[in-house]
């Protein structure tokens, strides 16, 4: 009976106190185990996200300001998330064109103005954190909230050297076998 007339004073209600204490306690317990539930499904959506923007080989920046630098954008600017999250991409790298060195603006405005994927038609470069160029291909593309509204951008650079390198050593190859063949004095015939 203690515990009953702790709960009467407690609630200052009649007999009736400690059962509707009861009940409210097991709406709540089933409120927090819904909740729980809730947060470690949200949680493995994030690990899920998470895991796949590290894993892609593509540079990802989530922007306005820094927000994500994945473990390829790392590799190619030369910074790491976290020294640059919250700082202006400006300051990150620098695109310019291959054949003019001049710098070229990420078009993230024009982005987030057109609200779908908007890519580069420059051969550009991007200049890392120590100078170093790479051959890239990029695009912006808006990141739409649940509502539909536009919540900021996220830029994708896919890093080209290895691919134009191999290009110009097959160009490369291609004129070499052309003068070869040009020069030849005798007749050439293949069965």
């Amino acid at each position: 009976m203690a515990r009953d007339s702790v709960m009467w004073q407690r609630l200052g209600v009649g007999g009736r106190g400690y059962v509707a204490g009861d009940m409210m306690g097991e709406r709540l317990e089933g409120e927090i185990v819904r909740l729980n539930s809730r947060v470690a499904t949200l949680d493995a959506e994030v690990r899920r996200v998470e895991t796949t923007l590290e894993s892609t080989g593509d540079s990802v920046i989530s922007v306005d300001t820094v927000l994500v630098l994945n473990p390829a954008a790392e590799m190619l600017t030369g910074w790491r998330q976290i020294e640059v999250v919250g700082q202006p991409l400006a300051e990150l790298f620098r695109i310019v064109d291959q054949e003019s060195d001049a710098e070229v603006e990420i078009s993230i405005e024009g982005a987030l103005r057109r609200g779908s994927v908007l890519g580069s038609v420059h051969h550009t470069l991007v200049v890392a954190k120590n100078g170093s160029e790479h051959a890239i291909v990029d695009h912006s593309t808006p990141i739409h909230d649940a509502s539909g509204a536009i919540a900021g951008t996220v830029i994708v650079l896919r890093e080209l050297t290895e691919q134009c390198t191999a290009q110009t050593a097959l160009q490369e190859s291609k004129q070499r076998h052309r003068a070869l063949f040009d020069n030849v004095l005798d007749g050439v015939a293949t069965c």
